[in-house]
């Protein structure tokens, strides 16, 4: 009677009830995306478990102008050109699963905060700052990454609002005109990742102002940022300290050998540096960094992209390991 009973139940089982949570988590991971959307409509079960499964790997809405990397976790869904409709049953339907995405406009913007409870990551699209500020930030409160793009020069003091932000992006951004407010709202931070490559308005006094929260930062990027000195650099590297990871200083007529040195003296952990375009960067560099650090077991990239470095023995500093980007 007992087997008979069993029989019974197994027959009437699914692949949802034989397999636990951690097997059907890695057979969802070997499905497309479209085919993971899809099977939700198979039954209310296969609904309760791909919900579970996109809210903790998430999904990134893509766009064709998207440029940024994605968790390798994440699940892609492309969108073909800003098409609010389309926007709104996307994020009425998977809002809470959604961990990544852009904002166009001010209506992305109502629809991300009135359906993306989740939200990590976003880049904001020429919004001002009236349109930013105003209105609930309910679904800005877990937001990890923010890059702005074109936006309105005050909308800085959203940053004051988001006390989970990590990682900052303000790539060229020569319109927003990155003024001392802004310095002093970045140091209020805790960031881990600061890129403000190729902004005019990054000087050294503007860069040690922003670097008084710079004591988790793991990467910096710098970049042709033409009013920073090698003096600058060295003061902003050196509050991050061992948590510096990676530093990009390209295209910086204005670093120099010394500079670099006194960076890498004061940031042990460092992984990679690039200089590539540094023409202040003379043959003796390789040098001074090699014996930079008296004891070192972290080997460390030297990126030199057009630089003034070139046919040196390999090998002569273990720890050191040359790119030129070739």
């Amino acid at each position: 009677m007992v087997n008979t009973n069993w029989s019974i139940l197994m027959d009437m089982a699914t692949i949802l009830d034989i397999l636990n949570e951690d097997c059907w988590r890695v057979v969802l991971d070997l499905l497309p995306t479209a085919d993971i959307i899809r099977s939700e409509r198979v039954c209310r079960s296969w609904q309760h478990v791909i919900f579970r499964y996109l809210q903790v790997v998430g999904i990134s809405i893509e766009y064709p102008w998207y440029g940024h990397k994605v968790s390798r976790n994440q699940r892609i869904v492309k969108m073909e050109e800003d098409d609010p409709e389309k926007f709104k049953i996307l994020t009425r339907k998977w809002g809470s699963c959604i961990k990544k995405t852009d904002c166009v406009n001010e209506d992305s913007l109502t629809i991300i905060r009135k359906n993306c409870p989740d939200l990590e990551d976003v880049t904001f699209y020429g919004l001002q700052e009236d349109a930013l500020l105003s209105g609930s930030t309910k679904s800005f409160k877990r937001l990890k990454r923010v890059h702005f793009r074109g936006c309105d020069s005050h909308v800085h003091l959203l940053l004051d609002k988001l006390s989970r932000l990590e990682d900052l992006c303000l790539r060229w951004e020569k319109r927003m005109e990155l003024e001392d407010d802004w310095a002093e709202s970045i140091g209020r931070l805790r960031l881990r990742y600061l890129d403000v490559s190729f902004n005019p308005n990054v000087t050294d006094e503007w860069l040690e102002k922003a670097s008084c929260g710079f004591e988790r930062l793991k990467e910096l990027n710098l970049e042709g940022c033409l009013g920073i000195s090698g003096l600058g650099a060295k003061a902003a590297c050196s509050v991050a300290g061992p948590s510096l990871q990676g530093l990009h200083l390209g295209s910086n007529v204005k670093i120099n050998d010394a500079s670099v040195e006194d960076i890498v003296r004061a940031c042990p952990n460092l992984v990679w540096i690039n200089l590539s375009y540094c023409h202040g960067v003379t043959e003796d560099i390789v040098a001074r960094l090699g014996k930079a650090r008296s004891v070192c077991d972290r080997k460390m990239r030297l990126i030199l992209q057009d630089s003034a470095v070139e046919g040196l023995e390999k090998d002569k500093y273990p720890w050191l390991i040359l790119d030129f980007g070739d």
